[in-house]
C-alpha cells in the first residue's frame, strides 16, 4: 500500500477535509503525492504546475485536477484556491485511485467546464461565509465538484503498464524525497545522490528527466527554496541564517533563487507573505 510522500508526511498534512486553502500565499510546493484528490482554480495570474512529469501553466480561470497518487508540484505567481479531499466513500463508491484525464488542464473551451466551474464558485462563496456549519456545505460542495467531474470529463481506467510505470514513479520520487529532506542542508550534487540510488550520473539524470521532467539541480533549488520560504514566514530569524540553513552557499544564492522561483527578494517574500496571512 502506497503512503503518503516524505514532504507531505512531513509539512504538508491538512487537518480538515476538505481542505481548501483561498487564496494561497505565493508559494513553491516541491514534488509530493498523497492518496487525495487535489483540485486547483486559478483566480488571477499564473501558476506552473507539474502532474505526472506534464507542465501546465495555468492562467485565470482554469481548473486542474490532480488525482490520487499523481505526482504534482506548483510554482505560483498569482493567486489560486485548492481543494483537497479524501474520496474513500466506502464499497458502493467506485475506485478512483485509477482513473486518470487525458490533460489534467479545464479551460473555459472544455466540455462541462461551465457546470465544473459553478460548483467552484459555490465553494469559493461557501469557504468566506461565518457560518458555523459551513464544513457541511462545503463536503456537499466537493462532492457534487467530483460527481460533476466524473460525469462530464474523459476519465479513463490505467492500464497494468500504467499502473505500474506509476508504481516505478513515486517510488523513484519518494526515496530521492527522503534523501533530500536529510541532506538539502548540506553541499550535495548529482553524483552524490547517484551514488546513493547505485547509479551511474547518466542513468540517474536519465531516470530523473523521465519521472520528474526537470533536473536534479532545480529539483534541489526548488526544494531548498520551499523549505527558507517556510522559515521567512513561520520566524523572525535573518536571511542570511536561513539561507545558511538551507543549504544556500550565500545570501547571493538565496536572492537569485528567490527571484527565479517567487518574482521578489527573500524580505519582499516574507513581508508580503505575512501581510497576506493577516
Amino acid at each position: 500500500m502506497m503512503g503518503r510522500g516524505f514532504f507531505e508526511e512531513s509539512v504538508g498534512r491538512c487537518a480538515e477535509t476538505p481542505f481548501i486553502a483561498l487564496p494561497v500565499v505565493s508559494h513553491t510546493f516541491p514534488l509530493h503525492y498523497h492518496k487525495e484528490i487535489e483540485i486547483y482554480y486559478v483566480i488571477s495570474g499564473e501558476v506552473d504546475i507539474t502532474v505526472d512529469g506534464e507542465r501546465i501553466l495555468a492562467k485565470k480561470g482554469d481548473i486542474v485536477i490532480c488525482m490520487p497518487w499523481q505526482c504534482h508540484s506548483f510554482l505560483k505567481n498569482g493567486e489560486f484556491m485548492f481543494v483537497r479531499t479524501s474520496v474513500d466513500l466506502g464499497a458502493d463508491c467506485r475506485d478512483l485511485s485509477n482513473l486518470r484525464t487525458p490533460s489534467p488542464r479545464i479551460g473555459a473551451e472544455a466540455n462541462g467546464y461551465s457546470e465544473l466551474k459553478s460548483v467552484v464558485d459555490e465553494i469559493i462563496g461557501a469557504f468566506g461565509s461565518a457560518d458555523k456549519d459551513r464544513m457541511f456545505l462545503l463536503n456537499s460542495l466537493t462532492n457534487l465538484l467530483i460527481y460533476k467531474m466524473l460525469k462530464l470529463l474523459p476519465f479513463y481506467e490505467m492500464s497494468a503498464e500504467e499502473r505500474d510505470a506509476e508504481k516505478a514513479r513515486i517510488d523513484f520520487v519518494r526515496e530521492l524525497e527522503r534523501y533530500v529532506a536529510d541532506n538539502y542542508a548540506f553541499p550535495i550534487d548529482l553524483a552524490d545522490v547517484a551514488q546513493h540510488f547505485c547509479l551511474s550520473v547518466g542513468y540517474f539524470s536519465r531516470c530523473f528527466k523521465k519521472y520528474l521532467n526537470t533536473t536534479f539541480v532545480n529539483y534541489l533549488t526548488a526544494y531548498r527554496g520551499a523549505r527558507a520560504a517556510e522559515q521567512l514566514i513561520k520566524t523572525s530569524d535573518s536571511v542570511e541564517s536561513i539561507a545558511e540553513r538551507c543549504g544556500f552557499v550565500s545570501y547571493r544564492n538565496l536572492n537569485r533563487a528567490f527571484a527565479s522561483l517567487y518574482g521578489k527578494s527573500p524580505s519582499s517574500y516574507r513581508k508580503y507573505a505575512k501581510k497576506s496571512e493577516k
